[in-house]
């Protein structure tokens, strides 16, 4: 699967940047291993970050794309509205864009769910690019 590259915000310096992808995975690993998704509200708490902002959404494809190219699943299929219980509809675009067919969105995001849990429960050494494989 041919994976894009989501550049850094220009906002961001590049230290920044690295440590915001970190603390987002550390906190997707923490729900993850938990077998929960969070909302986008408290994950841009945690991150003090504006749950509105292109830069929050900037970063959740970021970090997903990361696991995806390692040949993960799109992780941040455990970030969901608080009313719907599903990501958002930017979420489905990117699964499309990088060549997954999604015909029934709660179906899909159901499915990456449930394989984002269980790929953070065999790869909980580092939730960062050099995810080690499970042993």
């Amino acid at each position: 699967m041919d994976v894009p590259e989501i550049g850094r915000p220009p906002s961001f310096g590049p230290e920044e940047w690295e440590a915001l992808k970190r603390r987002t995975r550390s906190i997707l690993w923490e729900r993850g291993t938990l077998g929960i998704g969070i909302n986008y509200g408290e994950l841009a708490r945690r991150l003090d970050l504006h749950p509105f902002a292109g830069n929050f959404f900037s970063l959740l494809d970021a970090v997903c794309l990361d696991v995806v190219a390692l040949g993960g699943p799109m992780v941040t299929a455990l970030v969901i509205n608080i009313d719907t219980k599903l990501p958002g509809g930017r979420f489905f675009s990117l699964a499309e864009d990088i060549g997954f067919e999604v015909l029934d969105r709660m179906e899909f995001a159901h499915a990456e769910q449930q394989r984002s849990i269980a790929w953070i429960r065999t790869h909980p050494e580092s939730p960062g690019p050099e995810i080690a494989a499970p042993h």
